[in-house]
């Protein structure tokens, strides 16, 4: 079923309606962190996931798996920082997990979640000076950036509108989204779109036009399995291509669409990025008023 996520998702929902005939805390646990963490995010409500992989991480823990406990909760701060939780709780319990990640020697996830707590920092504190030696720091120590670290960089450099940093980091990790169907790959190009599309019209450059564009119709296959994960980036990225395009109602009637929507799903930080860009289309278009009630309700 690789690459049919409606298959997947059948055979997902399967294996959990197993569950209930074997008594097994290790079977609940693989079947939770390969179903929630992996398959029904791209179908289901992303927030509906997010606890059942604790549940997983719980389960792990009882049957003495601690390799799958660990995977279970690092997906699950995964999930929770790309589907906007509050970064103060989030970072609570990042510091507990980090523990006991450190005790039971998971270095690899701790070192990625030791990053995510870091860029957290930055992202709560405005400290964006900081981005850059903690990104020389990590480079120093690994040659390779696994994606998780390389993807936490360019969320932040994006949120901070550190445009050409965050381009210099799409090239460290070159994914694939239009073949997998990874959630953290999609979420990469819609941050990647966003970006090209911003800097395209800055350099009239049309190789970032289709880099942009490419991020745009993986949104639209995304947004084709589950509308509340992935309407309002598919409508956001729309609206930077109008706005791109000089194609300014069809611009504005996608931003205002993407704001509702980000709203209804309860995505956050997704809402607070539209109306942030909005803004900035709204003052391309001189409505300066508009433009800063923007900007007023994104902060």
């Amino acid at each position: 079923v690789k690459g049919d996520v409606e298959a997947g998702y059948r055979l997902g929902k399967f294996s959990t309606s197993l569950l209930g005939k074997f008594d097994s805390d290790v079977v609940a646990s693989q079947v939770a962190a390969s179903v929630y963490g992996v398959i029904n995010v791209l179908v289901e409500p992303a927030q509906a996931n997010i606890e059942r992989l604790r549940n997983g991480y719980r389960r792990g823990l009882l049957g003495g798996n601690i390799e799958m406990a660990m995977t279970n909760i690092f997906l699950y701060c995964r999930h929770s920082f790309f589907f906007g939780k509050e970064l103060n709780r989030l970072q609570s319990e990042l510091m507990h997990y980090m523990q006991q990640m450190e005790h039971y020697k998971q270095e690899m996830y701790r070192k990625n979640m030791a990053n995510t707590n870091e860029l957290i920092a930055i992202l709560t504190t405005g400290r964006v000076e900081q981005l850059q030696s903690f990104f020389c720091e990590s480079t120093t120590q690994s040659k390779v950036i696994p994606q998780a670290i390389s993807f936490n960089y360019l969320l932040t450099a994006f949120i901070f509108r550190e445009f050409e940093f965050a381009l210099k980091l799409c090239e460290i990790y070159k994914h694939k989204a239009t073949k997998a169907w990874r959630i953290q790959d999609i979420v990469q190009s819609f941050y990647e779109g966003l970006l090209a599309y911003g800097l395209a019209r800055q350099r009239s450059d049309r190789t970032l036009i289709a880099v942009a564009d490419n991020a745009t119709d993986v949104l639209v296959r995304c947004a084709g399995h589950s509308k509340w994960n992935f309407e309002n980036k598919m409508k956001l990225l729309q609206a930077e291509k109008f706005f791109t395009n000089n194609q300014i109602d069809e611009a504005r009637e996608a931003f205002e669409s993407s704001i509702k929507c980000a709203q209804a799903h309860k995505f956050i930080h997704e809402e607070a990025i539209a109306l942030e860009l909005a803004a900035y289309f709204y003052a391309a278009q001189k409505d300066y008023d508009k433009s800063k009630s923007l900007l007023q309700m994104s902060s």
